[in-house]
């Protein structure tokens, strides 16, 4: 083979993001510290460009109601996650100051609920607004907005509020929440099984198999969403139920987490395996 024929061979395998070597003794896989120079890589974008979906299949079920006081907050231009406050919108998406678990929470979307719990064309607008500013400054991979979890819960924010922000949009703005949302699932396809660790691993797995469930055309990133699924709860979960990390907020979230998937696919008419009966 010539090597003009070689290289998009090797830029293939390389961004599969498969690791280099297995882990030996408790060393971390090469691959999640080569991470920016794989993803941030001006080549990588290529490798998610692909038909963007024009509607969405299926929205899933939402049992969890919104926080009010935080949604009329987020209305006024606080954003309260975690016990940290940024105020204005004014370099939102990289403030100063503010912890990593206040920028997972906010990149993470969750708190669309809070809006959608308000109800009024305000919090609609406001909701639009917030998510269109997060695709136009992010369309290029970064290390904590891309990373596998937060990435699995913005996807499952995005489809499970769609109804609520998206549906009655301009045509202009839903697609590009669609575009944004199969770069963002097929990025997920190659980095939920090994990306993070315990929960957030399992967080990451729920984002693809919601893209896998809504999208069309996503049957592959179920089948994979629903394999790493099986595999970690085989992994994480003690024959008692209780996670391996034995923390009692961990435990509520995780469960919480599994209702979720468990209420997808029963609403989609997938079988649900198993582990999740």
């Amino acid at each position: 083979m010539s090597p003009r024929g070689r290289l998009p061979r090797l830029l293939s395998r390389i961004y599969s993001a498969r690791p280099v070597f297995r882990p030996v003794g408790g060393f971390i896989w090469a691959i999640r510290n080569a991470r920016p120079l794989v993803y941030g890589n001006p080549l990588y974008p290529l490798f998610l460009v692909g038909r963007a979906p024009q509607n969405i299949i299926f929205t899933p079920p939402d049992p969890w109601p919104g926080n009010a006081e935080r949604g009329n907050a987020i209305l006024a231009g606080e954003f309260p996650f975690f016990g940290e406050t940024a105020h204005g919108d004014e370099s939102l998406w990289s403030p100063r100051g503010l912890s990593p678990a206040w920028s997972e929470g906010l990149h993470g979307f969750s708190w669309i609920n809070d809006l959608h719990v308000i109800g009024s064309d305000a919090a609609r607008r406001r909701a639009r607004i917030l998510v269109g500013d997060w695709i136009g400054e992010h369309r290029f991979w970064s290390p904590l907005a891309w990373r596998s979890d937060v990435t699995g819960d913005r996807i499952a924010a995005w489809l499970g509020q769609y109804d609520f922000f998206c549906a009655s949009a301009e045509e202009d703005f839903r697609g590009e929440v669609f575009k944004s949302l199969a770069r963002q699932a097929r990025h997920l396809a190659r980095t939920a099984g090994w990306e993070t660790r315990g929960a957030r691993r399992l967080r990451a797995i729920r984002g693809l198999i919601y893209a896998g469930i809504c999208l069309p055309n996503g049957r592959r990133w179920l089948a994979r969403g629903l394999r790493l699924l099986s595999r970690e709860i085989d992994r994480q979960i003690l024959p008692d139920g209780s996670h391996f990390e034995r923390c009692p907020r961990l435990q509520l979230s995780i469960l919480k987490l599994f209702i979720d998937i468990r209420a997808c696919l029963a609403g989609a008419k997938v079988e649900v395996p198993p582990t999740l009966q």
